[in-house]
């Protein structure tokens, strides 16, 4: 029987909050959720392990946030209906969010009217809000590559063991390895490349569509945006493709053209 032991991430629900998701752009209810780093074998751990964080999940678009600590002192156990969660969770909720309360009002009801800067903030928001469930997803992926390279390498290394211990098939050996260990390497980076995509086009492009839409930002202010959070080190700005998601926003403004963000 083989022991596999080591430390590993732990997820565990603590409760609900209301809470104002800059990718909704409205009040939601969101899920708290503790992050821990615990000890196991073969995978199986007794505690929650040391705290690394909390993450914040919107139960309406699944929009993850990462929190160093967490900061309510009051939660619910069970997910309540909107306005009873605002009312045990937040119930100062209109004065602490007050600002962003009108500017999405404003972006939903007259987005003709908002300011460059106001179109500017809105839209950062959301992709800096998105850019954590995408550094959590390739994160994953990457981990996942590892392995397939691994694979890859402990193949060439197994061929070419047996090349020295059957010299007579050497040359075959040798080559028939480097081919197989180069084919894996290319269709696992090929498939990540792939998954990647996929990714974006299912999780990361709609929610941005739906957030975008209504803004109806021009590609200059767009490039700017994503410039600036390249600048400030955010992966998410770097993979995404501008026409992509001009032409997602474009589609989804088609399909809702009167209904706003939340249709």
């Amino acid at each position: 029987m083989t022991i596999v032991w080591g430390y590993k991430q732990t997820r565990r629900g603590r409760g609900y909050i209301a809470e104002w998701c800059p990718v909704c752009r409205e009040m939601t209810a969101h899920k708290l959720i503790r992050m821990g780093s615990a000890f196991h074998i073969n995978y199986v751990n007794f505690t929650d392990g040391r705290l690394l964080g909390f993450e914040l999940r919107c139960e309406q678009c699944q929009t993850p946030y990462w929190l160093e600590e967490h900061h309510y002192p009051h939660f619910t156990a069970e997910r309540l209906p909107l306005d009873q969660l605002i009312r045990e969770t937040h119930p100062d909720y209109h004065q602490r969010f007050a600002q962003v309360l009108a500017l999405s009002q404003k972006a939903r009801t007259e987005p003709m009217q908002l300011t460059g800067e106001e179109r500017h903030f809105l839209m950062a928001s959301a992709l800096v809000a998105l850019s954590y469930k995408w550094e959590r997803h390739e994160s994953g992926t990457r981990a996942r590559l590892a392995l397939c390279w691994q694979a890859s390498i402990g193949l060439l290394f197994a061929g070419a063991v047996y090349a020295v211990a059957e010299a007579h098939a050497e040359p075959l050996t040798w080559t028939l390895a480097g081919i197989m260990a180069g084919s894996a390497l290319l269709i696992t980076t090929g498939l990540r490349r792939w998954a990647r995509q996929q990714y974006l086009r299912r999780h990361i492009y709609p929610a941005l569509a739906r957030s975008m839409a209504p803004l109806q930002l021009p590609v200059s202010e767009l490039q700017q945006v994503l410039r600036e959070l390249r600048e400030d080190g955010y992966e998410l700005a770097s993979v995404l493709d501008e026409t992509s998601l001009l032409h997602e926003a474009d589609r989804y403004l088609q399909l809702s053209p009167i209904h706003g963000i939340n249709a």
